[in-house]
């Protein structure tokens, strides 16, 4: 069995299993008219459904769930926080400060600048450990 197999497998069991819990909380809220809390009175089913659900608001905010995943979520009745931006938004606003920066000084911006030059730290880490997608290395090209 080649790898592709393997971790499709394992994603397709990780799908069905995140599916299953979907279906849970569904038929909890069916049946109770709420979503499952967690504390010390609810049954171990409704304590383990409000965690799963706090994972997944978790995972929400570490932008790892699917957008056909945040669907069911808020179709369920999961309250998610409506993000202002996402990561790659922010990170086009801090080159865009960078490019500003050089454009008035004519030099990157040096450590003394704070944030922006921590930011232009991050991304040579990165860079150099090729962590950072090539979408970035391409449009930092000035």
């Amino acid at each position: 069995m080649g790898c592709r197999s393997i971790f499709s497998d394992c994603r397709s069991e990780r799908q069905e299993a995140w599916n299953g819990n979907a279906q849970a909380i569904d038929s909890f809220v069916s049946r109770y008219g709420r979503l499952p809390k967690q504390g010390s009175n609810g049954s171990r089913e409704e304590r383990a459904l409000a965690l799963w659900i706090s994972d997944q608001t978790k995972l929400y905010s570490l932008e790892q769930l699917s957008d056909d995943q945040i669907k069911v979520l808020r179709s369920l009745g999961v309250d998610l926080p409506v993000k202002s931006k996402t990561k790659k938004e922010r990170w086009y606003e801090n080159l865009d400060r960078v490019h500003e920066y050089m454009r008035e000084h004519g030099v990157v911006p040096p450590q003394s600048t704070g944030s922006i030059a921590n930011w232009i730290t991050r991304q040579r880490q990165l860079y150099k450990k090729g962590l950072l997608k090539q979408e970035y290395i391409d449009d930092c090209a000035v």
